[in-house]
């Protein structure tokens, strides 16, 4: 995957050659190389953002850049640096702004960067080193520390070829089945002795000694002073800036057009001018309502460059092992149709793929429950939030780890109400969403886009900082349930908010009344149709054609996928039962509940594949 590489030479010397296993493990990408007295460092990327050489130097030399992503909107802040005598070799090279900018005003430059981005600040000649990231962490930097030196990489799996020790995390274990839809708590990864930085970050080392600081923090505070017309307004202005300022180069653009609200709004809010750059694409297996809606959408805006990837399950199964390799184990096998659709767009010749990551969640609400929005203590927050993220329940997680797993869920579950009760927000909705940004959002959710990146380059206008900063005083009652996201889409275009939303199939700004209506009657066909299959014992099967996939179904008639589930976890050699992690007896229960139709275990196959294929990658020696 792109990204950086890098480690200091702290009083050792150092091959070139650690610094090429990491790269060549991260794959085949365009590579800029420094190999400097204090570090070696290497930047990958596709070509498309900030394709100059890399490191940039200060006029002085002194201090260099490196970065992997993008900025925007610094055009002012760049004349106030020429102001003050700041020289620029380009007008709109982010590494030299970036530089100029911290030369100036050290680490407060980097709360007012906006974009996707990670970057490091060098001064070979004293040793030192700042590793920056965004204000999600959406391009994470992962590091380790060995004989006084920092190693950090956008993979783990580039730290490992350094080499550093490979032992792995027990407890990570017992994080990933026990909250394993929040991704992995805290900033562990699989492997002991590695982490990932915190959002919003800046990491120093200098000689052995490291300072990890937050720039920025989220500050939910809600404005009840304003009428929800006011949001609207000032939300639409702002997310029509975020997008367009986004579309600036040319190069052939991407949306993922869905049955969903995310990617209806970006393309709404797309100029007219700009649809030229825009090729829409809807992935699904065939017939599904995801491409009927995305259909609808496309027609009703006029976009005329619209592409249908049809999903065939038994060809996905073959994607199974890259997912992976490609998130070092942090997303299931379930999402093995992104490389698949990734490779597809690639090949349309699109270069960026503009994203509608965490909208649904900051202004939609969607991980808000009534238990969340009535919570009146911490207490009932940390209750809601764990019945909302269990996977496997604290029965079942003492069935399925072995003896010496189970002592560590008492302290994982410490670890995550400690981190609930450290949230921060307003309101306790507010510090639900707070939890949710820091756990689920940038440690599982994120990893979609991971995979994407591997592709093409990705731009996320809905988490421009001035879009944020909107949503961030946005009362959680607006929020909750897209109320206020209706009405907001309603204000981008009319004839998109008229268009069905797939989760419903009622048009996306009806009523609350009617979305409750169609959300339960799908829930009542999908009921109806896993009672036939049960009552059938298999013989009767209406497949399900509502979302794009239906991993609960695809489990069931894939050859393909049958194949995999009997090769990993139905193997009485696999690795996580003769290393002594899981209970084989439990998890065949588990398979064959979802395949009576008992109930759909469907995610927790998935994440029981996926944790045998990590072993199998790094331990089967």
């Amino acid at each position: 995957m792109p990204g950086l590489v890098g480690y200091t030479l702290n009083g050792t010397l150092k091959s070139r050659k650690s610094l090429e296993a990491m790269v060549n493990a991260m794959g085949n990408f365009v590579v800029d190389r420094f190999y400097g007295k204090s570090l070696h460092v290497a930047r990958l990327h596709l070509g498309v953002f900030n394709v100059e050489k890399q490191p940039i130097w200060n006029e002085d030399g002194t201090l260099g850049i490196m970065t992997y992503g993008k900025i925007y909107g610094y055009e002012q802040e760049m004349e106030k640096l020429k102001d003050l005598g700041y020289k620029f070799a380009k007008a709109n090279n982010d590494a030299e702004f970036i530089l100029h900018a911290y030369e100036e005003f050290g680490n407060d430059a980097f709360a007012k960067l906006n974009g996707s981005y990670a970057f490091i600040i060098f001064n070979d000649q004293k040793g030192t080193l700042t590793i920056v990231n965004d204000r999600f962490g959406t391009r994470p930097i992962y590091y380790a520390t060995k004989d006084e030196n920092l190693i950090f990489a956008s993979a783990v799996k580039a730290i490992l070829k350094y080499p550093y020790p490979k032992i792995l995390n027990e407890k990570t274990i017992v994080k990933f089945f026990r909250y394993g839809r929040l991704g992995i708590l805290g900033d562990d990864t699989w492997f002991r002795g590695i982490r990932v930085m915190p959002s919003a970050s800046f990491l120093e080392f200098h000689k052995g000694k490291m300072r990890i600081k937050k720039y920025w923090d989220l500050n939910y505070s809600a404005d009840y002073n304003k009428k929800k017309e006011f949001f609207v307004e000032e939300l639409v202005n702002k997310f029509r800036r975020a997008v367009n300022m986004r579309i600036a180069n040319d190069v052939k653009y991407g949306v993922a057009l869905s049955g969903g609200l995310d990617s209806r709004s970006v393309c709404a809010a797309i100029n007219r001018e700009n649809f030229s750059k825009i090729h829409a694409y809807t992935f699904g297996v065939k017939n599904c309502n995801e491409l009927r809606v995305a259909k609808l959408v496309t027609s009703a805006i006029g976009l005329k460059n619209h592409t249908l990837i049809e999903l065939n399950p038994d060809d996905l199964a073959r994607y199974a092992e890259k997912v992976v390799l490609l998130t070092d184990g942090q997303d299931t096998v379930g999402v093995s149709y992104i490389p698949y659709v990734s490779e597809k767009i690639r090949e349309l010749g699109i270069k960026v793929f503009l994203q509608g990551f965490l909208f649904d969640m900051t202004l939609g609400g969607s991980f808000m429950n009534k238990s969340i929005i009535k919570a009146k203590n911490i207490k009932d927050l940390t209750l809601a939030l764990n019945k909302l993220y269990t996977l496997f329940s604290p029965s079942e997680i003492r069935e399925l780890l072995s003896e010496k797993l189970r002592h560590m869920v008492k302290n994982v579950h410490r670890e995550f109400y400690a981190m609930v009760r450290n949230a921060k927000g307003d309101t306790f909705p507010n510090k639900a969403d707070y939890f949710t940004l820091s756990t689920r959002m940038r440690r599982y959710t994120l990893m979609g886009s991971i995979i994407n990146r591997e592709f093409v380059e990705e731009s996320l206008p809905t988490i421009d900082n001035e879009v944020i900063d909107v949503i961030t005083k946005i009362p959680p009652e607006y929020r909750y349930g897209h109320r206020l996201y209706k009405k907001f889409l309603s204000a981008l275009s009319q004839e998109l908010a008229s268009i069905p939303y797939v989760k419903t199939m009622v048009r996306a700004n009806a009523p609350d009344v009617f979305w409750k209506f169609g959300m339960f009657y799908l829930k009542f066909i999908r009921f109806i149709k896993r009672a036939l299959w049960k009552l059938s014992r298999g013989r009767i099967y209406l497949p399900n054609k509502h979302y794009y996939i239906d991993m609960g179904e695809v489990w069931r008639v894939s050859p393909a996928w049958r194949k995999l589930l009997t090769e990993t976890i139905l193997n009485d050699e696999s690795l996580c039962y003769r290393l002594g992690y899981l209970n084989k007896e439990f998890v065949r229960k588990i398979v064959k509940e979802h395949f009576n139709g008992i109930t759909n275990n469907s995610e927790k196959i998935s994440f029981l594949i996926t944790f045998e294929l990590l072993l199998r990658v790094h331990f089967r020696e």
